[in-house]
């Protein structure tokens, strides 16, 4: 595992393990999703010279990692949807 990875796949599993990341998934496999992403996004930012590249990189990431998290509703990301609401009716 590349070095730069390592620290993102053991941030997830720490997370597991405390409750706070969701159980089911590789960590290992989507921290190197995650650098893939963003080495991606450095790469096109630096071929086009267009910053919001790497804007809307980050800001779907974001939105992607809530899918790992226990307790997505309390996360707040500017200008994404809100979440749907779980075990609640209307």
């Amino acid at each position: 595992m590349p070095r730069y990875v390592r620290p993102v796949s053991t941030s997830l599993s720490r997370g597991q393990a405390g409750g706070r990341v969701r159980q089911g998934f590789e960590a290992s496999a989507v921290a190197q999703f995650l650098v893939a992403a963003l080495e991606g996004a450095i790469l096109l930012t630096k071929v086009t010279k267009d910053i919001g590249i790497m804007e809307r990189c980050v800001e779907q990431l974001k939105q992607h990692l809530t899918l790992y998290t226990m307790n997505a509703e309390s996360i707040q990301i500017p200008g994404a949807p809100d979440p749907p609401a779980r075990g609640r009716t209307t």
